[in-house]
């Protein structure tokens, strides 16, 4: 990740571990209500060789800085090479979380 300085220009790069393995697709977005842009990711699996896709959630705190990731199970396998969306399915005014399962070729909502 790159923060701005706000001229064009960036500060030095700072790497967060997703707590899974093989991120393929990133949405930011206030998935807890706090204001401040979160991290959502599709990863491959929780591990190298394993079968489940994970989502991956690292919560903002609006310094652009960002606590260690939340995994979940993504309802399905592998999301290698698959996307996610975020979006309000259920009208209750809370995020949802859509991951597309390639291998299982299933979506899973959070």
């Amino acid at each position: 990740m790159l923060l701005g300085n706000g001229d064009g220009t960036f500060q030095s790069a700072v790497s967060y571990s997703t707590g899974a393995w093989a991120p393929d697709s990133v949405v930011i977005a206030d998935v807890n209500g706090k204001g401040y842009p979160d991290l959502v990711l599709a990863n491959t699996c929780q591990a190298y060789g394993c079968a489940n896709g994970e989502v991956s959630v690292l919560v903002g705190n609006g310094s652009g800085k960002f606590p260690a990731a939340v995994t979940y199970n993504s309802g399905g396998q592998d999301l290698y090479r698959s996307s996610i969306a975020v979006g309000d399915l259920t009208g209750n005014g809370y995020p949802d979380v859509i991951a597309a399962n390639e291998t299982s070729a299933s979506v899973g909502v959070l």
